[in-house]
Order: C-alpha cells, then sequence, then structure tokens
C-alpha cells in the first residue's frame, strides 16, 4: 500500500511510504525537500521495520533547529500513527496530495 504525507514545519515537503499492509512492515519510505543525506540515512534504517516498532523509537524526538517546531522524525513518526490508525479501521490509506496518488518511481 502506497500512502502519502505532507510533513508540518520541516524542510521536507512530502513522505512516501510503502507498506505491506499484512505485517505491517515499512517497504520503501522515500520524501521530497528536506535533508538529502540525513533522511536518506532515515530511509535505509526504516526500510524493513514494523510501523510500530519505528513510531516507538521515533516518539520524543528533539525539534529540528532549523524549524525551531517539529523535526523530520517526529514527522514521521506522526504520519505512521496516521497510516496505523487508518489500517486499524480497515480504511483506504492511499490519498492524493497535490495530485501525487503513487510513490515516485
Amino acid at each position: 500500500m502506497d500512502y502519502v504525507y505532507t510533513p508540518q514545519r520541516v524542510c521536507a515537503k512530502q513522505f512516501f511510504f510503502n507498506v505491506d499492509e499484512a505485517d505491517r512492515t515499512l517497504r520503501d519510505f522515500q520524501f521530497t525537500g528536506g535533508c538529502f543525506g540525513n533522511l536518506q540515512g532515515i530511509r535505509r534504517l526504516l526500510r524493513g521495520m514494523k510501523i510500530d516498532e519505528i513510531v516507538d523509537r521515533l516518539s520524543d524526538m528533539p525539534i529540528c533547529p532549523m524549524s525551531k517546531v517539529s523535526s523530520c522524525p517526529e514527522e514521521i513518526c506522526k504520519a505512521l500513527i496516521e497510516l496505523r490508525g487508518l489500517l486499524d479501521k480497515g480504511g483506504e490509506a492511499s490519498r492524493p496530495v497535490f495530485g501525487l496518488s503513487r510513490m515516485p518511481g
């Protein structure tokens, strides 16, 4: 399942998640904008992890000094909590944002 999330008050503009619905494992995470090296590192670390484990690890992260309000790990956590809630309800998790309805190629 593909899921698109628009983070708030951080440099990254969009997050793209591909999740295995059956075991809730993150297959892939991509992004637009943001700190390329840091988010590539986060991407590599998160792939293959279960949503609950990611949320546990990214909860209570410090804020980014650039935004002074949030951080990309905190926004990833928010996105996955939202996605988990949709999966729990059996809802459709894919939601287009700015015309994007699938992961970038």
